[in-house]
């Protein structure tokens, strides 16, 4: 079995199903993730 690079859209441990629901306009799913948690990026870089 050949290791193929992650595509920007796979996230490891997240299934394909979860990143497919993030909205377009968010830049990426760990910014959705975050904001999905009531937290902001900035918020989250403080703690």
């Amino acid at each position: 079995m050949t290791d193929a690079p992650a595509s920007p859209t796979e996230t490891p441990g997240v299934p394909e199903s979860d990143i497919e629901q993030y909205p377009s306009h968010v830049e990426s799913f760990e910014t959705y993730y975050y904001l999905g948690e009531g937290r902001t990026l900035r918020e989250t870089a403080i703690q």
